[in-house]
């Protein structure tokens, strides 16, 4: 039975999110603002996005990439709208009301990247944790292993050239000699 995949998900910092989004301070907020994104805060009081949130500035990045302006981007004046946590709220809206100013392929491509984004997220995860653990955050199955190599490393196996040698004399005479017998005549 296979383990069911587990989604890590963690709060994203203003600092972190605008390096990923590649957008100064004020291009941030003002895209906050835009979308009626209200950052919360976590028990230390620090502000954070959800990972919603963050789709949602990363989606509505690749709008202002494609069109050069935030209009024409659903805000929080739009139908539909997304919450904190994720979930779409706002008016029940029949799917012919929601004007899609964007050929196919783009849409695509947005939410392709979207999907990827979540898709990659735990080995990022995973890499960040990587760089930063020493020998002793090892699990001890693991510093087994780092141990064998560099005993291996510090202690490299003597080469014996001698056994070697004489093995491969013997075939050679072994073939001379089976080389130089008359062959029956049939």
């Amino acid at each position: 039975m296979a383990d069911p995949q587990i989604e890590v998900i963690r709060p994203i910092r203003p600092d972190e999110a605008m390096d990923l989004l590649g957008v100064k301070k004020d291009g941030f907020y003002a895209r906050l603002k835009h979308l009626g994104i209200k950052l919360d805060k976590d028990d230390d009081g620090k502000t954070y996005l959800s990972q919603a949130q963050f789709d949602q500035l990363e989606a509505l990045g690749e709008h202002i990439k494609t069109t050069g302006k935030m209009e024409g981007f659903p805000d929080s004046n739009s139908a539909l709208t997304v919450n904190q946590d994720g979930s779409l709220v706002g008016s029940a809206v029949e799917f012919g009301e929601i004007p899609i100013d964007q050929p196919l392929d783009e849409l695509m491509q947005q939410a392709g990247r979207l999907a990827a984004r979540r898709i990659t997220a735990p080995l990022h995860v995973v890499h960040a944790i990587a760089d930063q653990m020493t020998y002793e955050d090892l699990p001890d199955n693991l510093r087994q292993e780092v141990d064998t190599v560099r005993r291996q490393v510090a202690n490299p196996p003597k080469f014996q050239a001698q056994p070697i040698a004489d093995d491969l004399l013997s075939q050679w005479r072994e073939q001379r000699s089976q080389a130089s017998e008359p062959t029956p005549a049939a």
